[in-house]
């Protein structure tokens, strides 16, 4: 078994007034309890991450506090049954970065029913490529197919396009044959979403017709991009009158009287239906319960 490090190693650490963190030299001693010691190869950099780094977002419950929400590297040490010192390994969540020193160090010292031994087929690299967000992603498209979504029931808009949940999500859906909708607010994101690199795996490729937009890729308006217009702005000659646009009845205030939802843009009742859901499960960390 490989001697514990007692020489300092480098970390970012979120500092105690909030203010965003810094790098830091800390000792194994530093770090939270846990009785896995994994010496850690890779991370990657989310959106809480980002708030929490920069100090946009209470993201810590407690400080000082290593920074990162997840991490991939190799056993050093384990007092665990099952996990050995080489074993490649992840951890994600549980509370990493929020309420347990996370993954921005050199080692990574975590409770052993945290770890999760790396898939079959990818390495630490890999396993922090896809990431929190990618499993996430995964995650949500596991549960809407255990609930009933299939390609033949129509598409599937995917909010937040551009991040790191969405992107890899509109992946996962083209590559299982489903029309993925890009919804964005970003005007400037139409080359990133273009439906060449969304296309299902198993549909031939065709060409952008003549006179396609910039935001219609090959597959036409099966893979398209939708934009946001900001809530609460008004018509150009409203505002210059200074006058509020008048907000009459639409079609699913109407049908209301009538008992059945219409969408108001179609003016026709909704086609769709949602079946009662099952319970969610609590909080977990990648499958495994959080003591």
């Amino acid at each position: 078994m490989a001697d514990l490090p007692t020489e300092a190693f480098r970390a970012f650490r979120l500092r105690e007034d909030g203010d965003g963190g810094e790098l830091a030299e800390l000792h194994l001693d530093d770090l939270g309890a846990g009785d896995v010691v994994i010496r850690a190869e890779y991370s990657s950099v989310n959106y809480k991450d980002a708030l929490a780094g920069t100090g946009r977002g209470k993201i810590a419950r407690t400080l000082p506090l290593v920074g990162g929400i997840d991490a991939a590297g190799t056993v050093l040490h384990s007092d665990a049954p099952g996990l050995a010192p080489g074993d490649p390994v992840l951890v994600t969540g549980c509370g990493l970065s929020e309420e347990h020193d996370g993954g921005y160090a050199e080692y990574v010292r975590v409770p052993a029913d945290w770890v999760i031994p790396v898939p079959p087929g990818l390495d630490t690299y890999q396993a922090m490529a896809l990431g929190t967000a990618g499993f996430t992603a995964a995650l949500a498209l596991q549960r809407l197919e255990e609930n009933g979504l299939e390609p033949g029931l129509g598409p599937v808009a995917v909010t937040g396009a551009t991040g790191g949940v969405g992107s890899i999500a509109l992946d996962l859906l083209a590559a299982r044959g489903y029309e993925a909708v890009a919804v964005t607010g970003k005007a400037d994101a139409t080359d990133y979403l273009d439906g060449d690199r969304r296309q299902p795996r198993d549909r031939p490729r065709r060409a952008r017709r003549p006179g396609a937009g910039p935001g219609e890729g090959p597959l036409g308006r099966r893979h398209r991009q939708r934009r946001r217009r900001p809530a609460g702005r008004h018509p150009a000659h409203h505002r210059a009158l200074g006058q509020r646009r008048q907000h009459r009845p639409r079609g699913r205030h109407r049908a209301r009287r009538h008992g059945h939802a219409v969408h108001p843009a179609r003016r026709q009742p909704a086609r769709h239906h949602l079946g009662e859901l099952p319970a969610l499960a609590p909080r977990a960390c990648l499958g495994a319960a959080r003591r």
